[in-house]
């Protein structure tokens, strides 16, 4: 039986880290080895160090990102899948824009309640789409001259 609750882990990370942004939250909540993994854009982050890099680059570009957890799986023992929503205002010199979009993530436990793996899933083209900056479509490249 683990000595962790998985809902509590989930929240931990969606709550203190990515809505609070409170960078403490690294410490008490990760490894010191964790890997973070964003499938999306092919980005992997190793330690405690790599994840606050990880952190402080989202925040850099998107101040008032929150991530909400709308339900929580404890699959197995030492493994939490999380399903969330991310939602912000992307800030560059470009363009101002908010987004809101769905993802999942599969969270690895330790015993000790600690997270040695975080990995997550959501659409980097939803993301650009909600920007206005989406890659083609198959419908657009079929409807495009040739």
């Amino acid at each position: 039986m683990s000595s962790y609750d998985p809902v509590a882990v989930a929240e931990s990370i969606a709550t203190r880290l990515w809505t609070e942004h409170d960078r403490e939250a690294i410490e008490e909540v990760f490894t010191d080895d964790v890997v973070y993994r964003d499938v999306a854009w092919g980005y992997t982050f190793t330690g405690r160090d790599g994840v606050r890099d990880y952190v402080d680059k989202v925040l850099g570009g998107i101040p008032d990102f929150t991530e909400t957890i709308e339900d929580v799986l404890d699959i197995r023992p030492g493994t939490v899948v999380a399903r969330w929503r991310y939602s912000g205002t992307f800030s560059s010199p470009r363009i101002t824009q908010a987004f809101d979009l769905p993802g999942t993530s599969v969270i690895t436990v330790r015993e000790d309640g600690l997270v040695s793996s975080n990995v997550d899933y959501y659409s980097a083209n939803a993301f650009l789409a909600a920007l206005d900056w989406a890659y083609p479509t198959v419908e657009s490249l079929a409807t495009r001259e040739r």
